[in-house]
């Protein structure tokens, strides 16, 4: 999953955050993933993830990959 990208989802299945898998954490049941900047639209906190807490989270390839699912989903009402 490192170098993968991703969006997550709140309970009402809108996106919530989008971010990037960076590197494996102190074992292997964490991830280290940097979120974006909604705001700016930069990558911005880092911070450590279970590997437990990454259900239900939509994983991509790329940042264009990424950013191509959260502009369909913004579109259907679930993003933005």
């Amino acid at each position: 999953m490192v170098g993968q990208f991703f969006l997550t989802f709140n309970e009402d299945g809108r996106v919530q955050w989008a971010g990037e898998v960076l590197a494996w954490g102190e074992d292997e049941e964490v991830y280290i993933v940097r979120l974006v900047n909604w705001f700016t639209g930069s990558m911005a906190d880092e911070r450590p993830v279970r590997v437990s807490e990454m259900q239900g989270w939509e994983f991509y390839g790329s940042e264009k990959e990424a950013q191509d699912a959260y502009e369909r989903l913004r579109q259907e009402g679930r993003a933005g």
